[in-house]
């Protein structure tokens, strides 16, 4: 069997930083720090049943966001980051199954960054990234390779 291209590896190190990233994104929202599209600092206050920003952004017509949607929001990407985490983890195994598995993730990522784009925030490096992904996944080397791997041929040594 011939070694991993470097293009799956790439695609290995891409999914395991943006999880990376993403684990230190949920740990700010936990702890109560953030940042909106506009750099304003927000701070979430548990004791209350509502999710509350600076009130400057208030001032502004931000209202806030209730507490369980808020909870609800950080069990989704956790579960789509512990996805991720999976999928780079798995990668070297090869295979249609593991190449569906990288196109599902770039399809979650695009709908990250969709979210990102309606809400405001920065979605342009968070579409690049997944079409970046989707490109080494789809190249003629990987290709190859998720096909040797899939039905490695016993008789060849490498």
């Amino acid at each position: 069997m011939s070694p991993r291209p470097g293009t799956v590896t790439a695609i290995q190190v891409i999914l395991c930083i943006r999880a990376t990233l993403g684990v230190l994104s949920l740990l700010a929202a936990l702890t109560g720090w953030g940042l909106t599209s506009g750099s304003e600092v927000w701070r979430v206050t548990w004791d209350t049943a509502v999710f509350d920003v600076v009130p400057e952004l208030q001032a502004e017509g931000y209202p806030g966001l209730y507490t369980g949607a808020f909870v609800s929001s950080l069990m989704a990407a956790a579960e789509l980051i512990a996805f991720e985490f999976y999928v780079a983890s798995t990668l070297g195994r090869g295979g249609r199954r593991t190449r569906l598995l990288v196109r599902i993730t770039v399809v979650f990522g695009c709908v990250g960054a969709a979210l990102a784009l309606f809400s405001g925030g920065d979605f342009a490096p968070l579409l690049i990234l997944m079409i970046v992904v989707l490109v080494l996944n789809e190249s003629a080397s990987a290709k190859d390779w998720y096909e040797e791997t899939e039905y490695p041929d016993p008789l060849r040594r490498g």
